[in-house]
């Protein structure tokens, strides 16, 4: 069997999103990967990354 075969392996994605600022990007990673919404967010200074 291969490890597809098991489960054991899975898919990974790497998503970049550019977009001019305050239009909610960070807002819209973290709702996508942790299911989260902060309309009161601060802007983010720099990048953000998550998994």
């Amino acid at each position: 069997m291969s490890s597809d075969e098991e489960g054991g392996e899975e898919d990974l994605f790497k998503i970049v999103i550019s977009r001019d600022s305050t239009v909610g990007k960070s807002n819209l990673l973290s709702r996508y990967a942790r299911k989260e919404f902060n309309p009161h967010s601060n802007a983010t200074i720099g990048i953000e990354f998550q998994t």
